[in-house]
């Protein structure tokens, strides 16, 4: 797949509306401007018709890029996440998410990204390093206790 640059994108729009619509002297104006030999790539007709659309719809030629826009993981969220787990430690992730009305996955991704540097440290003289230090529940880590899930 070839990849065009913004600079070629825009001409070919351009002589596409300069040469009537047509997409066969838009390609032709493309090789003459940019000196393309006879037998390289040039832009076809989906990517022509694709660019001319992006350009009606955006102004630009680019793809325009979807999705909504995040606001699951937001510094409000972050907080609320913080403070529930710290008045109730003992309750799961899936119940302090129903509670914010939160997806499960997003309670943990906050958790496990945002919250886990403000954690201490994992430590356990007895057995430092060992499987064990990963038994520990994120109640645990919260409240600083030491040993394993309780």
């Amino acid at each position: 797949m070839q990849l065009w640059t913004g600079e070629e994108r825009a001409f070919t729009v351009k002589a596409y509306y300069q040469n009537g619509e047509s997409l066969v002297w838009a390609r032709r104006t493309f090789c003459t401007h940019f000196n393309v030999p006879r037998n390289q790539p040039v832009p076809s007709n989906h990517a022509i018709n694709t660019w001319v659309a992006n350009f009606e719809v955006s102004g630009s030629t680019s793809k325009k890029r979807g999705g909504s826009q995040k606001t699951v993981r937001t510094p409000e969220n972050i907080e609320r996440v913080r403070e529930v787990f710290k008045r109730s430690l003992r309750r799961s992730a899936v119940r302090h998410a129903t509670a914010l009305g939160i997806t499960p996955r997003y309670v943990r991704r906050i958790l496990h990204n945002d919250l886990r540097s403000s954690l201490p440290p994992v430590q356990d003289p007895d057995h430092s390093g060992s499987e064990y230090s990963r038994l520990w529940d994120w109640s645990t880590l919260l409240s600083g206790n030491a040993g394993p899930n309780r």
